[in-house]
């Protein structure tokens, strides 16, 4: 996997898990990012923004039902 497909993956996993913790323990949803160079940053962004409630409402059932969420199919 290209590196700049893995910073998408990660923005994404991060939203996941902050949309988690938002729910489970009322935790903000904040967007934070590690990279300092912009197209990196990006690149984060456009997996934190391609999370969307259908990703959110699978993940808190696969956790309700004892399923892990990295079996969720990821785009």
């Amino acid at each position: 996997m290209m590196r700049s497909q893995e910073r998408v993956q990660e923005g994404r996993q991060a939203r996941m898990l902050a949309e988690i913790a938002n729910r489970l323990n009322g935790t903000p949803v904040v967007f934070t990012c590690v990279y300092k160079r912009q197209e990196q940053i990006n690149q984060y962004r456009r997996g934190w923004n391609g999370v969307s409630q259908v990703d959110i409402n699978t993940a808190l059932n696969c956790i309700q039902g004892n399923k892990s969420i990295h079996h969720i199919k990821q785009e």
